[in-house]
């Protein structure tokens, strides 16, 4: 967040635009590297308090280039940017990821590691794309082979965010085979790709990828979009810097938010296929004027332990957690372990045992799951006496796409619970498909920002014998159909994948367990999911769910209240 100091003196001024001296409106001002910051208003005029610490005052402006001063006492500033130029028929500027190490290699490490550099050699895709992918990536779907789509667009739109340096080139290529994978594919997204990004339109945020007229790439000109507000370095023909606050959120939606295109007609108004983007700006922690406010970056981007943006050029040392790494983690474990709630209660009532399970999404600023409609969370309730399962009387059951045979081997339909997913169907009402098939999406469970799902199960109870609940949530990158068609035993990045690794079969996301003592005649027990041994009887189930500890953690990007995943 964004402070304005109210220390030492004030400093009072002006931004313009140099060719014209026209005011510019909602230019940042910054003390350069310190929290004291301000913005100008429509006759682009501004005041700041200087703090003792500050040397340089930096003022910039979306599509300009930054200028920079030295404060040095003055009272008032003129600052006159000079716009970035933009040809559109120049090409856009990739250098390659490595010059970019040269200086900034804190942020080239993080990239190298992230899925953001690997984006083009991500097996699963391939293997839906075109089957390539993995030894038998052909089973199942196949794009290129199966898709009504294929014969009149054959690229598909893949590329358009898995390998954007070849799409910038060529616009509507398709992907190569994964074993001819050449410099684009290796290089993923890299850099300047998203360092390039001069404008989202968020009239456009459904078109994938680096779609022209859903995002204007910056063309024609050296220079480096970026967030921190007051880089006025200059390297002559190497690297200019400009301000561009979207890439704190808005650049993510270039691929992280799009539909299909089921008429062809190129205007991306199918079923959304990737929803995260628009999940975060319809929740709360979009809001600037709510405490649970964080960007993209405050929750993907860890702060670096590093104080100065570059290592090689003069970089001023900046405030802790101002700099960000490039790992851009999120279905990591840690990640997905903070995402969710989950809450236990149970009561022993005559010849019943009643459950109430609440799960809530209070860790993640979008849904859960979110990304690609193939992910998937499965809800396990079990309830057992002396290693019996009791039979389910009443409650939900897992859905078919929690895999059927089994449930030994992870296949868990039929049993009691619920599948968290979206679930498209196509023209055939077949379901769930490709997202690229689907005209539809007639099931959506996943959970929203903050939201809670509860749902009761009712079981068969012996007389007799202490007894055991306990409620799992498991994550699946892939529904279990689609992994059996696919004989995948990697993620798309050649990690082990928990979705086909005994005993959970999935990532376990949360656990609870209740325990409950053998009923004496007439005595009613219950428990919560604390784990302590039933005792009493209760008002209602609620009141044992209110025992239950909520987690509340910090957000990972340095955020006090914002989410986690």
């Amino acid at each position: 967040m964004w402070l304005v100091s109210s220390d030492a003196g004030a400093v009072s001024g002006s931004v313009v635009d140099v060719e014209t001296g026209a005011p510019i409106g909602g230019a940042i001002v910054r003390v350069q590297a310190t929290t004291a910051v301000t913005f100008t208003d429509w006759q682009g005029k501004f005041e700041l308090d200087v703090p003792p610490e500050g040397e340089r005052l930096v003022a910039g402006a979306v599509g300009y280039y930054y200028q920079g001063f030295d404060v040095g006492g003055a009272a008032s500033l003129r600052f006159s940017l000079e716009r970035v130029p933009f040809d559109a028929t120049a090409p856009v500027s990739l250098p390659d990821p490595r010059e970019c190490a040269a200086c900034h290699p804190d942020q080239f490490s993080g990239w190298e590691r992230s899925p953001m550099a690997h984006a083009g050699r991500n097996q699963w895709v391939s293997d839906l794309y075109d089957g390539t992918g993995t030894s038998r990536g052909e089973g199942g779907f196949v794009y290129r082979r199966d898709s009504v789509y294929a014969p009149h667009n054959p690229g598909s739109e893949c590329a358009a965010c898995h390998v954007p340096e070849r799409w910038l080139d060529a616009p509507g290529s398709g992907m190569a085979p994964f074993s001819a994978a050449s410099t684009p594919e290796r290089r993923g997204v890299s850099c300047m790709v998203c360092h390039q990004i001069a404008e989202v339109h968020l009239s456009r945020t459904n078109f994938p990828g680096v779609h022209e007229g859903a995002v204007r790439m910056q063309r024609g000109a050296v220079a480096q979009l970026g967030v921190l507000g007051d880089v006025d370095f200059h390297s002559p023909g190497r690297m200019r810097a400009s301000w561009q606050p979207q890439l704190r959120a808005e650049v993510c939606a270039a691929c992280h938010q799009d539909s299909s295109d089921v008429d062809g007609d190129g205007t991306f108004r199918g079923p959304i296929s990737e929803p995260t983007f628009e999940e975060w700006r319809a929740s709360e922690y979009a809001d600037p004027s709510s405490a649970r406010h964080a960007t993209c970056v405050d929750c993907h981007s860890a702060p670096l332990d590093a104080p100065r943006a570059s290592r090689v050029v003069a970089s001023p040392a900046r405030p802790a957690g101002e700099l960000r790494s490039h790992l851009f983690e999120g279905t990591t474990p840690a990640y997905l372990d903070a995402a969710l709630a989950l809450e236990v209660g149970a009561l022993q009532r005559l010849d019943r045992l009643e459950v109430i399970v609440r799960v809530t999404n209070e860790g993640a600023g979008h849904h859960v799951p979110t990304g690609v409609t193939i992910r998937n969370v499965i809800l396990l309730v079990e309830a057992e006496q002396r290693g019996a399962a009791l039979e389910l009387l009443d409650g939900p059951r897992v859905e078919r796409w929690g895999g059927e045979g089994d449930p030994s081997q992870g296949d868990y339909a039929g049993l009691p619970g619920r599948v968290f997913a979206k679930i498209s169907e196509d023209a055939q009402g077949r379901r769930p498909v490709s997202f690229t098939e689907a005209v539809s999406i007639p099931i959506d469970t996943r959970l929203p920002a903050l939201a809670t799902d509860e749902s009761r199960y009712s079981f068969r109870l012996p007389t007799g014998g202490a007894t055991r609940v306990r409620a799992r949530l498991v994550y699946r990158r892939a529904f279990r159909e689609l992994v059996k068609q696919k004989a995948w035993e990697r993620d798309g990045h050649g990690n082990p994948l928990a979705d086909v690794t005994a005993p959970d079969f999935g990532h376990v996301m949360a656990s609870r367990e209740v325990h409950l003592h053998a009923l004496a005649p007439g005595e009613l027990a219950g428990g919560c999911s604390m784990g302590a041994s039933g005792g009493g009887g209760w008002a209602s189930p609620l009141l044992a769910l209110g025992l239950w500890a909520r987690r509340r953690r910090r957000c990972r990007g340095g955020s006090t209240a914002g989410p986690l995943a």
